[in-house]
């Protein structure tokens, strides 16, 4: 499954629940608003009861402050919305068979101008990735006509998922957290105008 596909399938899911917390903010705000405009009304009776010309201001500073809180919490709902797709996403990286995966590390070292470079497995890759995945990676960059040598590395990497590639001095992290981070950086315009049109 490529990562549009599950970026989809996390917007068709969130949809619903995006309408449900975007109804609620927005009753919230509408009753924020209420009661900011009873409050400046009761001030402006006041004001208007001395005598002072000042209520007309007190009651536009009051509303203006409702309607910025308004857009502070709707803000906060949004991003709250966009944190729960991207750890979607990484809990379905995790989840993914040694077929997707190996095309995950398959695409990123395919990507990479390295003629050799090691693969080193995080805490929770260990078993994973073995010298079965990475023949299997061989293999698919053999059918890209890509000639770069991968070897598995011995040492394990300071990661708890994902791994590290690895030539030379450079090293490439592939932590799940750096791979939905970079993921995030390069969509989420696109997934915020799914989400929130």
């Amino acid at each position: 499954m490529a990562l549009s596909d599950i970026i989809n399938k996390i917007n068709a899911d969130a949809e619903s629940e995006i309408r449900k917390i975007l109804e609620k903010a927005e009753a919230e705000a509408s009753s924020i608003i209420s009661e900011g405009k009873e409050e400046a009304e009761k001030i402006s009776r006041r004001m208007l009861e001395s005598g002072s010309g000042k209520a007309v201001k007190v009651r536009e500073t009051v509303i203006a402050m409702a309607k910025l809180q308004n857009k502070k919490e709707i803000l906060a709902v949004k991003q709250g919305i966009m944190d729960a797709v991207y750890e979607e996403v990484k809990r379905r990286i995790a989840a993914f068979g040694d077929k997707e995966y190996g095309d995950i590390a398959e695409r990123i070292i395919a990507s990479t101008r390295e003629e050799k470079i090691d693969v080193i497995a995080g805490e929770n890759e260990r078993k994973r990735l073995n010298t079965r995945f990475i023949a299997g990676i061989k293999a698919g960059l053999k059918k890209r006509g890509s000639g770069v040598k991968v070897s598995l590395g011995a040492e394990k990497a300071d990661l708890k998922d994902g791994f590290i590639l690895r030539s030379g001095r450079i090293q490439i992290d592939c932590s799940h957290e750096n791979l939905v981070r970079s993921l995030r950086e390069e969509t989420i315009d696109e997934v915020a105008a799914i989400l929130f049109g």
